[in-house]
């Protein structure tokens, strides 16, 4: 196609850097705007050409956000230093021009139009259970009175979390020394999709979550979860109760050291100059409501375009690790 041509971005970029008391404590903050034109997608054409699509340069997107960063020598002696490092960072993503909406995924969850953030979920959204009938409760999308799933869905969150970032610490004491570093995400909307294929009521043979032991089964029951009926969990719905909130804060890894004094190597007359052993662990603790393996994996497809999804992924192992380090 002659008439392709390079996506074009422009961006801003604002920072500012301040260092206090001998730049024992500094803080950073920065700005940043991008916008991408020209973006290269196929845009639907009418099938008398004999194709449903062609790329072109049709597509419009947005990011903007910030970061703002400390860092602080709280303790400096001769027996211990103690290093604190705090960052926190969000980013604004919204679609400017499509040349149509579009979806893409597994039964097409995830939605693409114009004014909406990428990684958008597209469900039908669910707002409880009748207590009298174990019925689920849907939302009326196009107000004309009656519940129709193929055209009453709409975006029920993102997984675009609303902040996220990390907290370190850095900690010496003589011949020990110390670090933990935790890292965490706020406001950002987690699929557990093993729920839909596990929590569905006697119509699949993929077997179940305990999540079903919380379903309606009398009149006054009140769950999210309706009663065991084939129209509760019919193949074309696509309930919003299954889009969770994944914020999280994860014990990400915690490393305790000890430096062997120099005076007991020399005893030991093996030419070691240093040895320090440790102990390493990561994925210590996960503090989070999502109810799924790990609110921070993504099980990926054949598309860049989704995000924030647990579909029978495997989850981020916790694991402890030994050591010793020796240099001559």
């Amino acid at each position: 196609n002659p008439d392709l041509k390079w996506e074009t971005t422009r961006q801003l970029d604002i920072g500012i850097d301040i260092g206090l008391f001998d730049d024992r404590l500094n803080f950073v903050y920065d700005y940043y705007y991008k916008k991408t034109e020209d973006l290269l997608l196929a845009v639907p054409v009418p099938l008398s050409t004999g194709f449903s699509e062609l790329v072109q340069n049709f597509g419009e997107l947005e990011n903007k956000g910030m970061e703002f960063g400390i860092a602080a020598d709280i303790i400096q002696n001769s027996d211990m230093n103690w290093n604190l490092m705090f960052n926190i960072a969000g980013n604004r993503n919204k679609i400017l021009k499509l040349a149509a909406p579009f979806n893409v995924y597994n039964r097409d969850i995830y939605r693409y139009e114009e004014g909406i953030s990428m990684y958008s979920f597209y469900f039908h959204e669910q707002t409880g259970v009748d207590p009298a009938t174990g019925a689920p409760i849907w939302t009326d999308v196009d107000g004309d009175g009656t519940f129709n799933p193929n055209v009453d869905r709409k975006i029920v969150g993102d997984a675009n979390p609303d902040f996220f970032g990390g907290i370190t610490n850095n900690v010496n004491y003589k011949a020990f020394d110390l670090s933990i570093f935790f890292q965490y995400s706020y406001g950002n909307d987690q699929l557990n999709w093993n729920r839909f294929f596990q929590e569905h009521g006697g119509t699949r043979n993929t077997g179940y979550l305990s999540s079903q032991l919380d379903r309606w089964q009398q009149p006054g029951d009140q769950t999210m979860v309706p009663r065991m009926t084939s129209a509760n969990y019919a193949g074309n719905l696509r309930p919003s109760r299954f889009v969770e909130d994944g914020s999280y804060m994860r014990l990400k890894n915690a490393t305790i050291g000890y430096t062997i004094p120099i005076e007991f190597l020399n005893k030991l007359g093996a030419g070691i100059s240093r040895a320090r052993i440790y102990v390493t662990g990561q994925n210590l603790l996960t503090f989070t409501n999502y109810s799924g393996l790990d609110p921070e994996v993504t099980a990926t497809a054949s598309t860049a375009l989704t995000r924030g999804i647990e579909f029978y992924t495997m989850p981020q192992a916790r694991s402890i690790i030994g050591g010793i380090d020796i240099s001559f």
